[in-house]
């Protein structure tokens, strides 16, 4: 697949959706939640050693389940304090970074990430590059980050976590063919990538082509590793596309009533939409 690196490069500026969809959907791309891709679950780290080794060891293990519990508050918290103990533990540097990030701090994940790489904390390795990208389109930084993937193209062009980002960087400009080119790449040299297949869903949302939008969407929120945001976006693109009972089943079936309620009536001004505008992408 070319992907165009010198095109990576420009960026232009893309309207976001209204605040209304905005919640239904601008955190649904790349988002954060549970995904492998991300580094979750990994190395807990070496710990500060001595008598409190078995303390942070549990640490990290809390850490890690705040994170795959979208306790992302309490995660930032235990990372923290992990990384004060082990300052230079690269399992903590990236899981402190990447829960700002989730939580919506990505200002504060960029600085932590920077700041470990300059005072010689933090290798410049492939998952620090990574992440540092992530948060750079977080913050909406579209040079630096477009800089940042056209180096991770260089230096790891089969990545399906490099490629799920040069999607993104794709959809964002309106280049929607490379954009899903680049997420069929992503899930040929990784099945099991639900995040680039839920990319690639409202990518083909994006031009319109709702029943193969929501077919891809199907298979994915069937996983049992899909988390609540990707089976939202199956509801979204069942408003969208004129068939309200299914959207509105699918959200009842996931939602607390009260919450529920209302992610309906947000979707019912979206019916028949016939395709949804062009998201403000959210790693």
């Amino acid at each position: 697949m070319t992907v165009g690196l010198d095109r990576i490069r420009r960026t232009r500026g893309r309207r976001g959706l209204s605040l209304g969809l905005v919640a239904l959907c601008a955190a649904l791309v790349l988002q954060g939640c549970a995904s492998s891709q991300d580094g979750r679950g990994g190395a807990t780290g070496a710990g500060p050693g001595g008598q409190d080794e078995a303390l942070y060891q549990a640490l990290a293990q809390m850490a890690q389940t705040s994170e795959a519990n979208n306790k992302y508050d309490l995660a930032v918290d235990q990372y923290r304090r992990l990384v004060e103990a082990s300052p230079e533990e690269p399992a903590y540097i990236l899981g402190l970074a990447r829960n700002l990030r989730y939580l919506g701090r990505p200002q504060e994940a960029v600085r932590t990430l920077r700041r470990a790489i300059v005072e010689d904390r933090l290798d410049e390795t492939l998952d620090a590059r990574l992440e540092l990208a992530r948060a750079l389109m977080a913050v909406g930084a579209s040079v630096d980050a477009s800089n940042q993937v056209a180096d991770l193209m260089n230096s790891a062009p089969g990545d399906p976590r490099v490629l799920a980002l040069v999607g993104i960087l794709a959809d964002r400009e309106g280049r929607h063919a490379e954009a899903q080119a680049a997420y069929r790449a992503a899930m040929a040299a990784d099945p099991s990538d639900l995040r680039s297949a839920n990319n690639l869903a409202l990518s083909l949302a994006l031009t319109g082509d709702l029943t193969q939008a929501i077919q891809v969407q199907t298979e994915v929120a069937s996983d049992s590793r899909a988390t609540l945001p990707m089976r939202q976006n199956l509801a979204l693109l069942y408003a969208v596309a004129g068939r309200m009972d299914m959207a509105e089943r699918v959200t009842r079936a996931i939602l607390p009533q009260a919450q529920a309620d209302r992610v309906v009536a947000d979707l019912a001004r979206l019916q028949g939409r016939g395709s949804i505008p062009a998201p403000s992408l959210q790693p």
